[in-house]
């Protein structure tokens, strides 16, 4: 049986030594760790979709008072939102310069799974 979460804590009503108390949030640094490895291209998307998910976690467990992380788990999220806006930027410009290059009558040819 799993134990009920305490009350949310606000940031403005609860100490300094609150946060200074608690550890650090497991699920923020997997945040962290997985939106650069998303934001370098080891997992494009994937690794940003992991990242926001810890990430929720992490905020989660910092607004209970559970563990610190708050500001990790922010960091995480900006990281990861950049990433999955890179790659969107690149497909498009890939897409583009697909339809540039059909437009201007090259014919390419993919050969997937040969």
């Amino acid at each position: 049986m799993t134990q009920p979460l305490p009350e949310p804590i606000a940031p403005d009503e609860a100490p300094a030594a609150v946060y200074t108390e608690l550890p650090t949030s497991g699920a923020a640094i997997a945040a962290l760790v997985f939106s650069i490895v998303g934001l370098i291209g080891l997992l494009p998307l994937v690794g940003s979709l992991l990242a926001l998910a810890y990430a929720h976690r992490a905020r989660r467990e910092a607004t209970y008072g559970v563990a610190a992380g708050w500001e990790i788990a922010r960091a995480a999220r900006i990281i990861a939102w950049t990433g999955i806006v890179v790659l969107v930027v690149a497909a498009g410009a890939v897409a583009g310069y697909i339809a540039w290059g059909v437009h201007q009558g090259h014919q390419y040819s993919f050969h997937f799974g040969r």
